[in-house]
């Protein structure tokens, strides 16, 4: 494909991705509460799915009209032509080479500082996760029981890292490539038994999910989309019900009556209450505590007990 022709596919494709997005926004809410917070997490498959698709064309019947238009009702009489080459000599491929040059520069220009971007975020995680390391401990044995009973229940084989951090960060799990997950210093003082089983099924959920990946391939679309505001705003959204979407998963391993939901629900007030002001930015790090202060659905409309 030519550098016009990828030019254009990008406007077309940014253009759609954006109609899309903005209609997500408008009916996530609906959809969450008509048909479940799983169902509005899925509506964001849509925009990534638009990437993979053709072009969009006109009808047939319109680009038929437009290549061969219909035969005018005068005949003009024929006259000997000139060619426009022998008219402008060298001097005729200039624009259409200064165009293709132009549509180059264009290209090269975008996918630089969506590189830059990204490269920036992927940086910045690498070096939280490093101070992370720094400042953790390994989880003590007591937690054991609990992270034995959390990874029974959903079920996974292979135990994540878990480690402990002094500054109070956490619940939360964050790395892609090897999962890892952070827990208060104070977790087993917190929080009692029923609540530390919750947060840990939470963070663990998310890793059996791949919901980590899932935050990746948004973070390259948002690099993709570096001068789009609405696909900046939508990753927080899309996060959001994520969120809403491990809830509704982790209820329904675990029960969806009520009591269960209210005491999920106390888990998550509890995690917010002991969360730090300062906690450290992690930009593919899946927090416990992130959406608790958001209206949102966890699981057949019901929603989120705010502090």
């Amino acid at each position: 494909m030519s550098a016009d022709g990828v030019l254009d596919w990008a406007i077309q494709t940014g253009i759609t991705v954006s109609i899309l997005v903005a209609c997500i926004l408008f009916i996530r809410r609906a959809v969450a509460r008509r048909f479940g917070a799983s169902a509005a997490y899925a509506l964001w498959l849509l925009p990534l799915i638009r990437l993979f698709m053709p072009p969009m064309t006109l009808p047939s019947i319109l680009t038929d009209w437009i290549v061969t238009p219909p035969e005018p009702l005068v005949q003009s009489v024929p006259i000997q032509a000139v060619p426009f080459d022998a008219l402008l000599g060298p001097i005729a491929a200039s624009p259409a080479q200064s165009h293709l040059d132009m549509s180059s520069v264009i290209i090269a220009i975008w996918l630089i500082i969506a590189a830059v971007w990204f490269g920036y975020q992927i940086l910045n995680h690498l070096y939280q996760i490093r101070l992370l390391r720094l400042k953790t401990r390994p989880v003590s044995a007591e937690l054991r029981p609990a992270i034995e009973a959390a990874m029974a229940k959903l079920p996974i084989k292979t135990c994540p890292e878990i480690r402990m951090s002094p500054d109070g960060l956490g619940p939360m799990v964050t790395r892609f490539w090897r999962p890892m997950i952070i827990l208060p210093q104070d977790f087993t003082q917190k929080y009692n038994a029923a609540q530390q089983n919750f947060a840990l099924i939470h963070e663990m959920a998310h890793i059996k999910r791949f919901d980590l990946w899932a935050a990746f391939s948004v973070l390259v679309f948002r690099a993709l989309n570096w001068p789009n505001p609405l696909i900046h705003y939508a990753a927080h959204k899309f996060r959001i019900d994520q969120e809403a979407a491990c809830d509704a998963y982790l209820l329904s391993r675990l029960g969806e009556d009520k009591t269960t939901k209210q005491d999920y629900a106390r888990t998550l007030v509890q995690a917010a209450k002991q969360s730090p002001k300062h906690a450290i930015n992690a930009p593919l790090g899946l927090a416990f505590t992130q959406s608790v202060n958001d209206d949102i659905e966890i699981s057949k409309g019901e929603k989120r007990e705010t502090i």
